[in-house]
């Protein structure tokens, strides 16, 4: 809960609020009557707004009451066209959130749904409401995944005004670097809360020139945070960032730090900003800090609330209220026409440049009023003003945060951050298409190497991952293998190492099909897969690479001195190396795989120039921190392409609501697309393929390479 201070109201205000509730309900009453006798009563009862949201349980918060609140303003100004909004709840802390979101979806008498609270949930949700044509907005999920899910989409859906924690994670490193620190370290979850924090901060401080000393990552449903906390504190960096999935590991956190005798300088994420932190911790929760939400502390709203309820605004409390002025606007300028309709009406609503109006009773009446005109108001709303993405809708583009400080056994505001003045806040567009500054396209790419004339091509596929959830692994290897064939280079020149269990997978639609895209050609056609990697080692992978066959690994490259060698992986990694046989982001103690290390790439590589294996040789690395591979190549006519920077993650593209997985990893997307023209040179691919990656700074590495300017991509792919 935040602890704001702001004056109350008088009684007689609030009386006059009442009464003016009162008389608004009376009139929207007697309005639905006459309009029902006049029309047989058919569709103009109330608007039914469907709410899944944890009302009990751990997770709960008061959003009752600020949908209450925006309800009964709506109600009071005459509804929509003289039909009451009405409210219906189902606790997400008793049933599942996918349980209500199927009813609600499934509901004719439901023309819109407000949550669910996470993000997990939300993607489920978000598909399934895609899917039946109807739109949901969520007050307080905050995965950057949520946006580049489906930002594509028209009609667009899926709406939330709040920002991603993308946001969340600049503002962090904005305090982090108000000082002379210059390194940081993450201790984060692997749910989806946790997941863009992960993937982000990597992004994010290597454009602001700061030292990442250990990204750490691990399951806090099942695990105490000693061993993650101890890892991120041995790094020795200047601040430790930590993102806890709720107040019992937020204590631990805390008591790991102040055991470790409080330093560095400890910042929590919103995460931890619950009353029931301090209740653990007691006295040692004195001097703790972090972020959190909040409502513009200029629009009165923290004190409205407080004045009407006597106590201040719960967490996402500004978020509830403006999810349902979403709905109502909406509603107002579709004249209560749901499905595609409303979508679009919310979209020309959040991009409205008329009349400014505010969030209080007065400006909803005159917003209502304004729609009904014909007109579309500027709306502040409880956040702030409605600013959203300018291509593709869904969420707010900056927003406003508090820095909490516990400080007499409460918390206490600090002082406000604002992103507004972000790269992408003033270019009108969200944080998830925050692409690389152009300065930062470092390429370790030269040398005097020169081949000798070009015999052939062979290619190393691999999908170093299995299970669905690693679909787009295996279609980034199946859109290179096409790709290659379509060139025509042969088969016998190709190995592939997928685990293929995608095609005829009891998830997928239709049957036998693989795609890129959705609604996409099918990629699973002609390919054999000579390899698993669930029962290839690493060291098997770098002997099929360098030609070494076996009884177990007959199908190697067979590549000779006027040979050009295309490796392309894709799979799961971290500062190990590439993880085979893994299928997700976090090994276990439990799963086997076996991991491709930087030191084994770059061995292989270097003996396959000894022993002229060659002529070129390009390796393609999809994988989070796959930059750590970069770092020991040296090989000469090698050229290392990686995804992401040694501490950043790459990130996933082209989601599929209809099969709820992506289809893509973005990296290898946008190489993909690069690569045709073949004619197109290396240093204009780097080029391209930089500029168009969101999240990560993809990194080229080869000292011996030779000029990329004089090479082409098609040296690669074709025979």
């Amino acid at each position: 809960m935040k602890l704001l201070e702001g004056s109350n109201p008088s009684l007689s205000a609030v009386a006059a609020h009442a009464r003016a509730l009162v008389l608004g309900a009376l009139v929207v009453m007697l309005a639905a009557t006459f309009a029902g006798c006049s029309s047989g009563g058919g569709g103009r009862g109330p608007l039914r707004v469907g709410v899944m949201l944890p009302l009990t349980g751990p997770n709960a918060i008061d959003y009752r009451t600020p949908l209450q609140w925006a309800r009964d303003n709506v109600n009071a100004a005459g509804g929509i066209g003289g039909r009451p909004l009405e409210l219906v709840f189902a606790d997400t802390g008793r049933e599942p959130a996918a349980k209500a979101a199927s009813q609600f979806a499934k509901d004719s008498s439901i023309v819109a749904a407000i949550g669910p609270d996470n993000s997990g949930d939300a993607l489920s949700a978000g598909a399934t409401f895609a899917k039946a044509r109807k739109l949901i907005v969520t007050p307080s999920a905050t995965s950057a995944d949520l946006f580049r899910a489906f930002a594509g989409a028209r009609p667009q859906y899926v709406w939330r005004p709040v920002e991603s924690d993308i946001a969340q994670t600049r503002e962090l490193l904005a305090l982090a670097t108000g000082g002379p620190e210059k390194s940081i370290a993450l201790v984060t979850g692997e749910l989806p809360y946790g997941t863009t924090f992960f993937d982000w901060l990597g992004f994010l401080a290597t454009e602001d020139n700061l030292h990442v000393t250990a990204t750490v990552r691990y399951d806090q449903t099942a695990q105490p945070c000693d061993r993650a906390m101890g890892t991120a504190l041995d790094s020795n960096p200047d601040v430790l960032v930590a993102v806890p999935n709720g107040e019992q590991q937020a204590a631990c956190m805390a008591s790991a730090w102040r055991a470790r005798g409080s330093r560095p300088r400890l910042l929590f994420s919103n995460s931890a900003q619950d009353p029931a932190l301090i209740s653990a911790l007691g006295p040692a929760a004195e001097g703790l800090e972090g972020t959190g939400l909040a409502p513009d502390p200029g629009n009165g709203f923290t004190q409205g609330y407080t004045g009407m309820f006597h106590q201040p605004p719960p967490p996402y409390a500004a978020n509830a209220y403006d999810s349902l002025l979403m709905v109502a606007y909406g509603l107002a300028r579709s004249h209560g026409k749901t499905g595609a309709a409303l979508a679009d009406a919310v979209r020309a609503v959040t991009a409205g440049s008329g009349p400014a109006v505010g969030w209080d009773a007065a400006g909803v009446r005159q917003a209502l009023a304004d729609l009904a005109a014909g007109r579309t108001p500027a709306v502040s709303g409880a956040v702030g003003p409605w600013r959203f993405d300018r291509r593709s809708g869904i969420e707010l583009v900056s927003s406003t945060y508090e820095h909490w400080k516990v400080a007499g056994g409460q918390f206490t505001v600090a002082g406000y951050l604002n992103t507004a003045n972000a790269p992408t806040a003033q270019a009108g567009l969200s944080e998830a298409t925050a692409t690389p500054s152009s300065g930062t396209a470092a390429a370790a790419v030269g040398g005097a190497y020169q081949p000798p004339p070009k015999t052939g091509t062979w290619a190393l596929l691999v999908a170093a991952s299995d299970g669905w959830d690693n679909y787009r692994h295996q279609a980034d290897v199946l859109a290179q293998y096409q790709r290659l064939r379509a060139n025509g280079v042969p088969a016998d020149h190709i190995v592939v190492v997928m685990a293929n269990d995608i095609a005829d997978n009891t998830r997928n639609s239709p049957k036998g099909t693989v795609r890129y895209t959705v609604d996409g050609p099918n990629l699973d056609v002609g390919v054999h897969a000579d390899y698993s990697p669930t029962t290839l080692s690493a060291d098997q992978l770098m002997g099929v690479l360098s030609g070494q066959a076996g009884p177990a690994t007959p199908k190697v490259i067979g590549s000779g001195p006027g040979d050009d060698v295309f490796v392309y992986m894709a799979g799961h990694g971290n500062d190990n190396g590439l993880y085979l046989g893994l299928g997700q982001p976090v090994p276990s103690t439990t799963t086997n795989y076996s991991v491709l290390t930087p030191a084994a790439l770059d061995g292989t590589i270097a003996t396959m120039a000894a022993q002229h294996r060659y002529r070129r040789v390009l390796v393609a690395l999809e994988a989070c921190q796959a930059g750590t591979f970069g770092q020991p190549l040296r090989a000469p006519g090698a050229l290392l392409l990686t995804a992401a920077g040694p501490t950043e993650d790459s990130l996933s593209a082209n989601y599929d609501p209809h099969l709820s997985t992506w289809l893509a990893d973005q990296f290898s997307y946008q190489l993909w697309l690069a690569e045709s023209p073949p004619t197109l040179t290396m240093d204009r691919l780097y080029q391209r393929v930089f500029l168009n990656v969101a999240g990560s700074h993809v990194r080229a590495y080869g000292p011996n390479f030779g000029d990329p300017a004089t090479v082409s991509v098609g040296e690669f792919l074709t025979p």
